[in-house]
């Protein structure tokens, strides 16, 4: 089964795993957003992460910094975008969903290289 181009990766795991073992989308989804959430804790405390047989994540704290700029420079231009009093509604809803997913992501940089 080839992933449709609509669908996210995240979904079309969720999916395949459904079909597979026969059990409902929901529950696989929630273990899933379990896995998602607890693996993020252990980024926020440690530098490094290994999924069983997938692979060893490392953070590396340079590389935080380039992305911390880009988060910044990137609130800084959805700032400017919100500015605009023709924005649609649901325009409007979209770059604040976007600039809070920016921000979130800039804190936890800020809470692993100290700055």
């Amino acid at each position: 089964m080839d992933k449709p181009v609509s669908m996210s990766v995240k979904d079309f795991i969720i999916r395949k795993i459904s079909v597979k073992l026969m059990i409902s989308e929901r529950v696989i989804e929630n273990v899933v957003n379990d896995q998602f959430i607890s693996a993020l804790d252990g980024i926020r405390d440690y530098d490094s992460l290994e999924f069983s047989g997938f692979g060893n994540f490392y953070f590396k704290s340079k590389r935080a910094l380039y992305k911390m700029k880009g988060l910044v420079m990137g609130i800084e231009k959805i700032d400017r975008q919100l500015e605009n009093e023709d924005l649609s509604v649901s325009r409007r809803k979209a770059l604040n969903s976007k600039r809070d997913s920016y921000v979130d992501n800039l804190e936890l940089l800020k809470t692993k290289t100290d700055e």
